[in-house]
Order: C-alpha cells, then structure tokens, then sequence
C-alpha cells in the first residue's frame, strides 16, 4: 500500500513493533485475507477479549453486542470497545467489505488503538470471493476501503500501520501474532 508520502517509520510485522501494550489492537482486512485464522489464534489468548468483526456485524445486521449490551451505532461500538478496554485488552478484527465513517472521524479511536492490516495477495482473495459469490463486485473486496483505513490510521498517528502479509502467519504462525499483538504485562498470558 502507498502511504502517500506522509507517514514515517514503516512497520512490517517482522520488523520491531513498539512494546507498550495498547488496550485496543485492531486487525483490519478485506474478506477473504485469512484474518480469521488470525482471530482464532488470539481467541486462545487468556489476557485479552476478542471480538470478532463488531463493526461489519453492525453494517449487516443493524446491531451487534459487546460485552452483554446490544449495541446500533458505530459511535456507540467504538465508546462500548473503549468501555471493555477499561477493564480487559480488546482484540477485534474486521472487515473492509462496509466503510465505516464513524471510524475514520474518530482521531482519538484512530490513535489510541494500535491498528494493524492483514493482507493477502490480490488474485488469492479475489479467487476466494469468487468462489463463494460469483456476483462479487470490487466495492464488495474491499481493497479500495482498506486503503483509505489505512491512510487514515497512518495520518492520525503519523506513522505507517503495522502490515501483516497473511503468506507470513501461514509460515510462522506463533512469530506473526507474537510480533503483531504482544503479551500484556500478565504472566499467565500463553505465547500465541
């Protein structure tokens, strides 16, 4: 992905993540770039909550619940993901098939969670679309809304998003996640 030339210090997975530990990590793909898989390995995870695709769930379906509470608006999923950072690491990782304005008006939401994107080769994803839908247009990949996230994410906090390439989590799976979301401070937290 371009970063058009504003952002600074690129980040790759495989190269040195900041070690603070955010409360919010966010993983954020176009369908179909395994991030699910990605998702299952942080589900084994004891020191963080996980939820999977809140905001495409809310696009879809009009609502979706964090934590107990239904929730029917993006600004309202952003403050309750906030709310359940309070008290536990959130983990969630999402999809690029809606665009999500909430999101990218938020500055503080875009700085304050650590965002990253997985990525998996473009003939690859949309090989798999199409093999599930062969209707699938290229507002439904998402690329086009993964790139603008991505631009947003890196104008927010003046740096380029950490970027996964999904090949690598096939490859060595327990180096990409420990690399992308490292552990809390908690001891018993199990090495992904």
């Amino acid at each position: 992905m371009n970063n058009g030339g504003s952002m600074k210090n690129s980040s790759r997975a495989s190269e040195s993540i900041p070690t603070e530990n955010p409360r919010i990590i966010a993983m954020w793909s176009a369908p179909r770039s395994r991030s699910t898989a990605f998702l299952r390995m942080m589900m084994e995870r004891e020191d963080l909550t996980t939820l999977h695709e809140p905001f495409s769930h809310l696009a879809d379906f009009g609502s979706t619940e964090v934590a107990g509470r239904t929730i029917d608006t993006e600004v309202g999923l952003i403050e309750a993901i906030r709310e359940l950072a309070g008290t536990t690491p959130v983990f969630f990782k999402d999809t690029t098939d809606f665009r999500f304005p909430a999101v990218l008006a938020d500055q503080r939401f875009l700085t304050e969670a650590r965002h990253t994107f997985i990525i998996r080769k473009p003939a690859e994803v949309i090989a798999s679309h199409y093999a599930l839908n062969p209707e699938v247009t290229a507002d439904d990949i998402g690329f086009g809304r993964l790139h603008e996230l991505f631009e947003a994410v890196g104008t927010a906090t003046g740096d380029v998003p950490v970027v996964v390439d999904s090949d690598d989590l096939l490859d060595r799976p327990a180096d990409t996640v420990r690399s992308t979301a490292p552990r809390s401070a908690s001891p018993s937290s199990p090495t992904p």
